[in-house]
């Protein structure tokens, strides 16, 4: 950001010394009418309007770029929620597995008990 400052500075000083070194009167016609200015005026006026013209054209980027950052954002959200959501059933699922190993070992315990006693008799 700095260094586009200094280059603008830097190109500010070299159109106003042209403008400056270039300073005969000169006839603009602008539809219907006719204007005689200093040479130098019209290229100020040319370098302001092309600034003006520059700037508003970033103007439109930066708000684009602030929509599709905000559409981001929304994206984010919704996926963080799913992210927590199956996270959630996930740790459920989890559980539930415990639960069914802990139910498996003891149903072969049970049979195992139920073959030895079978067994022994």
């Amino acid at each position: 950001m700095q260094i586009w400052f200094i280059f603008s500075l830097v190109f500010a000083v070299f159109v106003a010394l042209f403008a400056v070194l270039n300073s005969e009167i000169v006839t603009i016609r602008v539809l219907w009418a006719r204007y005689e200015l200093s040479q130098s005026v019209v290229i100020l006026i040319s370098a302001a309007f092309g600034a003006l013209v520059t700037y508003t054209m970033s103007l439109f980027g930066k708000f684009k770029s602030s929509m599709k950052s905000r559409e981001i954002k929304g994206s984010v959200s919704v996926l963080e929620k799913q992210v927590r959501t199956l996270e959630e059933e996930n740790k459920n699922y989890q559980i539930e597995i415990e639960r069914l190993k802990a139910q498996a070992h003891a149903l072969e315990a049970s049979k195992e008990t139920q073959i030895g006693e079978t067994g022994n008799k």
